[in-house]
């Protein structure tokens, strides 16, 4: 019986591994797990459940059983759980572990309720996972033998869990082989197998979908594509806008060369496309990462508004949605699309509406695909916005939003950031931030102590750059020092130098701020050479032609973009673009002006494989299966004789037992009779005669109760002989018996 639960619960964890394992290996699924769902899933769950299966009382004492529970709680807690909610979490992952797998194994009354129902509970998340593999045929496609794998492992382990199900709850104790209940189960199991290859579509199981061939190129050049669209040939190869500014040309790459010549590897005087944003409302600011802790001397970090950081790589399978009632005024929902060539998301501020990644390498790079709803702002960034009728935060949003304040500055480099408040916003916001300092680099100056309101504020930082020079690009260096020399002396910088001044000054003014890093896509940066590549791409890219041209924004390396968001009451976090208050980059100083350059692509379709069932899959997943399951019960033996072994040196009743014991298994392997349950070491003598001295002292060891310590070590001292002569006795000669011996499993059939 000892055997058969745990086989049982073997199984059981094993159903629960491969549900949580699935998306990790599933290439449809393109971001992994966060942090708390690694320990959650692969960490927390088996923990629990094998703490909960093998360490109850009274194996060993209640308070050990807490404190084996509490562990693996308290390290997910302090390691991967960041709040309230993701505390809960772990604790609702943790009671139902627990509490399940021991009214399963440890009780009579509803056990039977519980592990006949779970099985079928457990179908339900297959069943979700297979539906994911199959809801198109790009999806199908990427991901190639893994459903097939899912339907040959997820069943045969189902299979084996539920007879396990059967022989430990409903079947009648007793002696009798439960030979007659495997061969109708062995039966009833391959007839489904017969009748699911012969009903189910043919190509369930071996998918057969149109694949996408590269253009078979030999000259990797890049070529020119300005003259490729006959309906945009007036633009010519020179493109011109309405002003007459000069624009790069357009230029592609074969498909299969991108990772050598695209994106990051790109040349520096070329753009190279990043992804494809479909949006019927722009501009799009789609976020990668916000950054709201400051550092005296590194600047910004990323260590606040974890949720909203997460997303980017969070992995889904179905589609997410907000559990924010956060409503604010002046936004309405909108939905985008994406297909990009980065496996992270670029979400739109206060996402609703996540659907999971998908991956198709037929549109390489653009491999990657997902469709958000955020609630933005009905007319675009702040600065397209009126906003006189904000007033300042109440009470309670000023507690909240304190942490948006905190300027842990030097007094050298305050110094800086105040002379330029003091030239555009007046000495009484300086004065202001004297008066409300709550703590060290901390201040949050009091409404009343100036006649200047809050949207003037913003409005004034903003218009405070009107003589700095924007020069577009992107630089890494977001330090303190970098910052400081902009706004002092150099007052020429990128995107990433007037958002993070502007959120420095705006938290010095007591706007509460953050900077957000990402892509933009936007009307006015597309210039006819982007249009052209658009056009180019959708006619060779299936999902873009759902889209009218210009409900597109090709994004490129040019638009990597950092901006600032501030807090406006009613209005929540709203995105300002301070770069468009400078004086703008000029010619081809501007990378957007600089040569498009996109991957080129060739749909040409191939037939579709004869379908099949992949037999040789089946084959090699049921080799496995069984080779795992051989390994397993060598493993199993080995590690049981050699633990019995030690206990049988004691001599003491439980070493008298492992010795018993020990007998039972090392007989067997040499080919022995195998004892029955209800036999005592006397009848069992009976029948392998070896056995009986041994049977007769150990009947006397183990039953007497009156010994002496030296008279029990004595009696356990000629037991132990015994026990060598009686294998002497029960071995056979010969390189087979001795083969036999080391590779029998008769032993585990015993049932304790």
């Amino acid at each position: 019986m000892r055997y058969t639960m745990t086989t049982f619960f073997l199984t059981r964890l094993v159903l629960y591994m491969l549900a949580f394992a699935a998306p990790v290996i599933h290439p449809a699924v393109v971001v992994p797990y966060d942090r708390l769902g690694w320990w959650l899933w692969f960490g927390v769950l088996p923990l629990e459940m094998v703490i909960a299966f093998a360490l109850v009382p009274p194996r060993v004492s209640v308070r050990t059983a807490a404190l084996a529970v509490a562990l693996p709680a308290a390290v997910a807690i302090v390691v991967a759980a960041s709040g309230i909610f993701e505390t809960l979490i772990v604790l609702g992952v943790v009671l139902f572990a627990t509490v399940s797998t021991w009214f399963i194994f440890h009780t009579e009354a509803y056990s039977r309720v519980v592990a006949t129902f779970e099985p079928f509970l457990l179908v339900v998340l297959y069943y979700r996972l297979l539906r994911f593999s199959r809801a198109s045929e790009e999806i199908a496609a990427a991901a190639g033998p893994l459903p097939q794998t899912l339907l040959v492992l997820i069943p045969l382990t189902f299979l084996v869990h539920t007879l396990t199900v059967y022989l430990v709850l409903y079947r009648e104790p007793g002696n009798r082989s439960p030979r007659r209940e495997l061969a109708v189960f062995g039966t009833v199991a391959l007839t489904v197998v017969i009748l699911a290859a012969l009903v189910l579509p043919h190509d369930y199981v071996s998918h057969s979908p149109i694949t996408n061939l590269l253009r078979d190129d030999h000259d990797y050049e890049r070529q020119s594509l300005d003259q490729e669209l006959e309906g945009l040939d007036e633009l010519g190869p020179e493109s011109r806008d309405e002003e007459g500014a000069l624009h790069g040309g357009l230029e592609g790459v074969p498909s299969d060369q991108w990772g050598e010549n695209g994106g990051e590897n790109g040349e520096p005087d070329k753009q190279y496309a990043v992804m494809v944003v479909a949006s019927d409302s722009g501009p799009v600011y789609a976020a990668d990462a916000y950054y709201s802790q400051m550092h005296p001397r590194d600047g910004f970090h990323e260590a606040r508004d974890k949720e909203l950081n997460e997303l980017s790589n969070l992995r889904l399978l179905e589609t997410w949605r907000s559990r924010s009632t956060d409503y604010t005024r002046d936004r309405t929902d909108n939905e985008t699309f994406f297909l990009s060539s980065r496996s992270e998301r670029y979400l739109q501020y206060s996402p609703t509406r996540i659907t999971p990644t998908t991956l198709d390498r037929r549109y390489h790079p653009f491999n990657y695909a997902y469709s958000a709803e955020a609630s933005a702002l009905t007319r675009g960034v702040g600065n397209a916005h009126d906003w006189s009728g904000v007033s300042f935060p109440d009470a309670e949003q000023a507690e909240e939003l304190e942490k948006y304040l905190e300027v842990p500055l030097s007094e050298e480099d305050r110094a800086v950031f105040e002379r330029h408040l003091e030239q555009h916003l007046g000495s009484e916001i300086l004065e202001e931030q004297q008066d409300g300092t709550v703590a060290a680099g901390r201040s949050n100056p009091s409404p009343s102590g100036s006649g200047l309101a809050y949207h003037e504020r913003v409005t004034k930082i903003l218009h405070s750059f009107s003589e700095f020079q924007y020069e577009a690009g992107y630089d890494d260096d977001v330090s303190i020092g970098h910052m400081v020399r902009f706004l002092e002396s150099d007052r020429t910088g990128d995107c990433v130098e007037f958002s993070h001044t502007t959120a420095i000054l705006a938290r010095m003014a007591g706007i509460p701020s953050r900077v957000v890093t990402g892509y933009i896509a936007a009307e006015e940066l597309q210039t006819p050479s982007h249009q052209r590549g658009l056009a180019s791409l959708r006619e060779r890219i299936k999902p873009l032609q759902d889209y009218d041209l210009n409900e597109l924004y090709l994004v490129t390396t040019a638009h990597r973009h950092a901006w600032v968001q501030l807090y406006l009451p009613e209005h929540g976090w709203v995105e300002f673009e301070t770069t468009s208050y400078a004086i703008p980059p000029v010619g081809h100083g501007d990378p957007n002006q600089r040569d498009v350059v996109i991957p080129m692509l060739q749909d040409e379709p191939v037939g579709a494989p004869s379908p099949s069932i992949p037999w040789e899959l089946v084959a090699r997943a049921a080799a496995l299966l069984v080779a795992a399951a051989a390994a397993g019960a060598f493993g199993y033996r080995h590690l049981r004789e050699l633990y019995l072994t030690r206990m049988a040196k004691r001599p003491t009743e439980q070493g008298a037992e492992a010795l018993y014991r020990l007998l039972l298994l090392r007989s067997a392997a040499h080919g022995a009779a195998l004892k029955p349950r209800s036999e005592t070491a006397r009848e069992f003598a009976e029948r392998v005669p070896e056995a009986t001295e041994f049977a007769q002292l150990y009947t006397q060891l183990r039953y007497r109760t009156r010994w002496s310590a030296a008279e029990r070590e004595a009696t356990h001292a000629e037991l132990r002989a015994l026990y060598y002569e009686t294998l002497r006795r029960t071995r056979r000669p010969g390189l087979l018996s001795r083969l036999r011996t080391i590779f029998s499993l008769r032993g585990l059939r015993y049932q304790w």
